[in-house]
């Protein structure tokens, strides 16, 4: 029981990293889409 439990927690943490992970490459991306769209406006 104690085994599975632990592949449990421990699968579910990894998906919790990669949906954080991901959360924060779009969060980058869009910084990145707002710079370069402030950079063409300024020209």
């Amino acid at each position: 029981m104690k085994f599975i439990a632990g592949i449990l927690v421990v699968s579910l943490s990894f998906y919790g990293l990669q949906q954080w992970h991901q959360a924060q490459t779009m969060f980058l991306y869009q910084m990145l889409e707002l710079e370069a769209k402030d950079a063409l406006d300024c020209r």
